[in-house]
């Protein structure tokens, strides 16, 4: 008999009127962001983790399918899911590719949208491990479904051809992004693990830079590496989020 997996799903909890929206990493999902989310709610919050395209299955060749502007598009869908339910009022967070896409909604100014930031986000791509470490992920994916090595190997070839394609839209979507920065007029909250080994952790401050028009919280986080949402810091990065979001102008209800 073939192995069973549980695969990650979309989260959405209503509490309030007040919404968080939390995107995933390139290659994560849902569960990138989830401790956060719970507890995001015990401060009654609504939370909304959607999952991007091609993500959260069994074949990573699967992201390869997607691309950037799909997934743009997808962040909006979110955000007009999140209004469909009544909930007025968003902050928009992402983790590394994720943030990306959060910034990239910031810079339009849309009326519900009140905050949001970015949790080690390459939003200025400099020297990066992303495609090596896609690679290990999807080795392991493979490995996990009892692939022959043969197999991995053949996959991994085709992978090392067909990936770069995609890492070279995203680098450009994130360029285009970093160049509308100075458009963002809500509160920002940036997070940078210290010892991020996927992205140059310093790169954070250029973000910042680009950020003229607003209110700016950076927290950098020295023990954590990329995936600082479930990593040894996790609960300082969550208080300081719920600090940050206390500070937006909700309207009470």
């Amino acid at each position: 008999m073939g192995r069973t997996f549980n695969l990650p799903k979309p989260l959405f909890e209503k509490h309030s009127n007040k919404g968080v929206l939390l995107l995933h990493a390139y290659s994560g999902s849902s569960n990138d962001v989830r401790y956060v989310a719970r507890h995001l709610e015990k401060y009654d919050y609504s939370v909304y983790l959607p999952i991007f395209s091609g993500h959260g299955t069994l074949e990573p060749f699967d992201i390869l399918m997607s691309n950037p502007k799909n997934w743009q598009r997808e962040v909006k869908e979110a955000v007009n899911v999140m209004k469909a339910h009544g909930i007025e009022q968003i902050a928009i967070f992402g983790l590394s590719m994720g943030g990306i896409f959060a910034l990239d909604i910031l810079t339009e100014n849309l009326p519900e949208v009140i905050g949001g930031g970015a949790f080690c986000s390459p939003v200025i791509m400099g020297e990066n491990q992303v495609a090596k470490n896609f690679l290990i992920y999807a080795n392991n994916v493979w490995q996990m479904q009892d692939f022959s090595q043969q197999e991995i190997g053949e996959k991994i070839e085709r992978m090392k051809v067909d990936q770069p394609l995609q890492l070279a839209e995203i680098e450009q979507f994130a360029a285009a992004t970093a160049e509308r920065l100075s458009k963002v007029q809500v509160p920002v909250f940036l997070a940078q693990g210290g010892k991020d080994e996927m992205i140059l952790p310093e790169s954070v401050f250029q973000t910042a830079q680009k950020l003229t028009q607003t209110h700016i919280t950076l927290q950098w986080y020295e023990k954590s590496g990329h995936v600082v949402t479930v990593d040894c810091q996790k609960n300082e990065l969550i208080n300081d989020l719920l600090a940050f979001l206390a500070k937006l102008s909700w309207n009470e209800v």
